[in-house]
C-alpha cells in the first residue's frame, strides 16, 4: 500500500533558530557597519534558507512509503512481521528519513531511520512479539525528513492502518474433563448446521454453495427443484461455554486477572471439543456464537475470545437461568467464572434437573483482594457434592503453550574478508489444524 502525502497532511518547521539569529544579526551589522562582505554574507546565507526550504519540500512532496503486514491474525506469544519499502521518487538523495510508528500493538514498534539516493528503493522486515491478545491497529505513521543543513523539518503523517487481531494462546489443561452429555432416546436439539450428522432436521431448497452430496435426489424428483437436507446438532454432542464476564467478580491486573484466565481456559474447552468433533457455543455476555463444528467455527471462537472484556452487566445466576430456556436435553454446559458468589449454585443445580450436563471451572488469580484458596475448596466441594464436576484453575496451570512456536533458523555467510557472519531468521510453522484457514 503505497502512500503519496497529501498537502494537508504535510507540515514544514523550521528546525534552527541559531540560523535565524545569524541571518538577522548579518543584516544588522551590515547595515550598521557599512561593510560589503557583510552584505555579501547576508545574501548568501538567504539564498541558503531558500534551497534549503526547495529542497525539504521538493523530498517530501515525492517520498512514499509502504507497509506490507505478512498476516491479519496471530497468536499471543506468536511473532509478526511487516515488509516496508519506501521510495524516493525525487531527483533529490534523501541524507535521513525517520520513519515513526504510530501502531497501538503492546510492545511492538517498527520506527527507525533510513536514508534513499535518488530514485531508490529501500526494503527492510519488521519483527515484533504479540503480548495480548485483542484488535489492534499498525498504523498511521508519520515521516519526517529535512535539508542537508538542517534548517528546515517536514512532517508526512500517512493515516493508513491494518488491523491486526491477536487470539489467545491455546493451553493444556491435563485435568480438563469435557462432559459428556447425556442426551437419551430420541430427543432433539432443533439447532440446524451445515455440517453432515447422523439426525436430519428437514428438507429445504437449494442454496448457492451447498456441497452436491447434501442434495436429496428423491425430493429433487418430487418437486422438480433442487433440495437439499438439513441435519442438526446431536445434542449429547455439543458444548455450550458460559464465561462469566461480570466486571464487579473480577480480580487481578493484566495477564494474572481473572478475564484473561478465563479467557485461555475457554479457548482450551474450545479447542478440545471441537478436535473431537464436537459442535461448540460460546455465551459470554454480551457476546454469543452459536453452536458449530470444524476449524471454522474455531476461528469464529478465536476471534470472539480476542475482543471480550469484563464490563458490568447480569450476574452469572442470571445469565445461566437465561441460557438454560435455549439448550435442549444433553446439551454439555462448561462453566468458566472467578464468582465465590453461592447464589448461582443452586441455578447450576437447575441446570442438571433439566438434563444438562453442568462443569464448573472456577478461576483463581491469587490477587490478595480475592478471597482465601480455602474458599475455592469449600465451594468445589459443595459443587462436587451436588454431582456437578468442579476443577479450579490458577494462572500457573496455563503455562503450556499448544500455539506453535517459529523455528529460529541461522544462516552463515563469509564475507570478502574471511569473516563468517551468522545470520539468523525465523521460519513460520504450519498453523494448528484447527486454525488453518
Amino acid at each position: 500500500m503505497r502512500s503519496l502525502p497529501a498537502p494537508s497532511q504535510m507540515q514544514i518547521r523550521l528546525s534552527s533558530r541559531l540560523m535565524v539569529v545569524v541571518t538577522a544579526g548579518s543584516l544588522l551589522l551590515a547595515l550598521a557597519l557599512g561593510l560589503q562582505h557583510l552584505f555579501y554574507l547576508f545574501y548568501l546565507l538567504c539564498l541558503l534558507w531558500g534551497l534549503s526550504y526547495i529542497w525539504t519540500r521538493w523530498a517530501s512532496e515525492r517520498v512514499a512509503l509502504e507497509r506490507r503486514p505478512e498476516t491479519n491474525w496471530v497468536q499471543v506469544g506468536d511473532e509478526f512481521s511487516e515488509s516496508f519499502l519506501l521510495h524516493n521518487q525525487s531527483r533529490l538523495p534523501m541524507f535521513w528519513v525517520e520513519i515513526v510508528d504510530r501502531s497501538n500493538v503492546p510492545g511492538y514498534s517498527a520506527s527507525r531511520v533510513e536514508s534513499a539516493e535518488s530514485g531508490e528503493t529501500r526494503s527492510w522486515v519488521s519483527i515484533g512479539t504479540c503480548l495480548r491478545r485483542g484488535l489492534y491497529a499498525l498504523g498511521p505513521t508519520e515521516l519526517r525528513t529535512g535539508d542537508p543543513f538542517g534548517l528546515f523539518t517536514s512532517q508526512l503523517l500517512i493515516p493508513a492502518t491494518r488491523n491486526l487481531l491477536v487470539f489467545p494462546p491455546i493451553v493444556h489443561l491435563p485435568d480438563l474433563q469435557l462432559p459428556p452429555g447425556s442426551a437419551t432416546g430420541a430427543s432433539r436439539s432443533n439447532l440446524r448446521t451445515a455440517q453432515p450428522t447422523s439426525s436430519i432436521a428437514g428438507i429445504r431448497n437449494y442454496l448457492p454453495g451447498d456441497p452436491v452430496s447434501r442434495i436429496s435426489w428423491p425430493h429433487t424428483a418430487h418437486t422438480g427443484d433442487l433440495q437439499v437436507k438439513e441435519s442438526e446438532l446431536e445434542p449429547s454432542r455439543s458444548l455450550w461455554t458460559i464465561l462469566d464476564l461480570d466486571s464487579t467478580v473480577q480480580s487481578g491486573v493484566g495477564d494474572d486477572s481473572t478475564v484473561e484466565i478465563g479467557v485461555k481456559v475457554a479457548a482450551a474447552a474450545a479447542y478440545r471439543a471441537i478436535s473431537e468433533g464436537r459442535a461448540v457455543a460460546l455465551s459470554a455476555w454480551p457476546y454469543q456464537v452459536p453452536p458449530e463444528r470444524g476449524g471454522r467455527q474455531m476461528r469464529r471462537l478465536l476471534e470472539t475470545l480476542a475482543m471480550v472484556s469484563p464490563a458490568k452487566g447480569p450476574s452469572l445466576a442470571e445469565v445461566l437461568a437465561r441460557s438454560a430456556g435455549g439448550l435442549a436435553r444433553g446439551t454439555s454446559v462448561v462453566i468458566v467464572t472467578p464468582s465465590l458468589d453461592p447464589s448461582w449454585v443452586d441455578t447450576v443445580l437447575n441446570l442438571s434437573q433439566r438434563g444438562l450436563a453442568p462443569t464448573c471451572i472456577l478461576l483463581d488469580s491469587g490477587a490478595t483482594t480475592q478471597a482465601p484458596a480455602d474458599a475455592y475448596s469449600a465451594l468445589r466441594a459443595r459443587l462436587i457434592g451436588l454431582g456437578v464436576p468442579t476443577l479450579v484453575v490458577r494462572r500457573d496451570d496455563l503455562a503450556i503453550s499448544l500455539t506453535p512456536a517459529r523455528k529460529k533458523r541461522v544462516r552463515y555467510r563469509v564475507l570478502g574478508t574471511g569473516r563468517t557472519l551468522a545470520i539468523e531468521s525465523h521460519e513460520r510453522q504450519p498453523a494448528m489444524p484447527l486454525l488453518r484457514t
